[in-house]
């Protein structure tokens, strides 16, 4: 059975919530997560929420949507992007996690404010699924836009 759960910031404290999500039902302009540890649910900030993606990094770390992974190696030595073979991101290489409507993708930071699900430069799902163990979590969109701008 797929495991469904979010991540946001919290609007009063700024930490991050992992649990279960939700819209408002008197205010849908609002939105919570229900913390899975106490089942306190905190307002956040609908920008910041993520959805996981099922899927651990090398670190045994949840990946979630808007996580920046770096491509570090060991199940593969490079991950194929886009429809040819020759395209290629190599080891060391920065993506951010994004949903599509088929699935998760790994993208380019210079691709980050496009929204086409087609770009050259994407990780297909499959590849996405298959060399999850090859990427590290280094920070998210939210915490860490230097490490867009550096990629």
């Amino acid at each position: 059975m797929r495991e469904i759960k979010f991540c946001g910031k919290s609007i009063e404290s700024c930490e991050w919530i992992y649990g279960y999500y939700y819209r408002g039902e008197i205010d849908p302009s609002k939105h919570f997560i229900i913390c899975m540890e106490s089942y306190n649910d905190y307002e956040v900030d609908p920008e910041t929420i993520g959805q996981y993606i099922e899927l651990h990094d090398k670190n045994d770390k949840e990946i979630f949507e808007k996580d920046i992974v770096k491509f570090v190696g060991g199940t593969t030595s490079h991950l194929s992007c886009g429809n040819y073979e020759s395209n290629k991101h190599e080891i060391g290489t920065v993506l951010i996690v994004k949903k599509l409507k088929s699935g998760f993708t790994l993208q380019k930071s210079t691709h980050i404010k496009l929204d086409s699900p087609n770009l050259v430069g994407n990780v297909s799902n499959y590849d996405l699924w298959n060399h999850h163990r090859s990427l590290e979590i280094i920070g998210n969109i939210h915490d860490n836009p230097e490490l867009i701008d550096a990629a």
